[in-house]
């Protein structure tokens, strides 16, 4: 599904993958990397202090807001929230 959706974005769209940071995420990294089409680029954002992006986001928002989607202005709008502590590193 993800893939057929691939193929209709423009040239010179991105993907932005956000697997865990071990190596099973690697794993899956190289695999979405080689089902995309050539012409969509592909980051992949690793968590810094966490292994997962779960538990990153958890740890960013503090103590007794982990379930607060409703506060999350970001998902509010459609938009994709990027943590200042993450990396990116671009995979093609």
């Amino acid at each position: 599904m993800v893939v057929s959706a691939m193929k209709h974005m423009s040239a010179g769209s991105t993907v932005l993958m956000a697997f865990d940071n071990d190596t099973q995420g690697m794993v899956f990294a190289d695999e979405f990397t080689c089902l995309a089409p050539e012409h969509v680029g592909v980051i992949r954002a690793l968590p810094e202090t966490r292994k997962d992006w779960n538990d990153q986001l958890r740890a960013m928002m503090g103590p007794g807001q982990s379930g607060s989607r409703a506060k999350d202005p970001c998902r509010a709008r459609g938009r994709a929230f990027v943590p200042s502590g993450s990396s990116f590193r671009r995979w093609r």
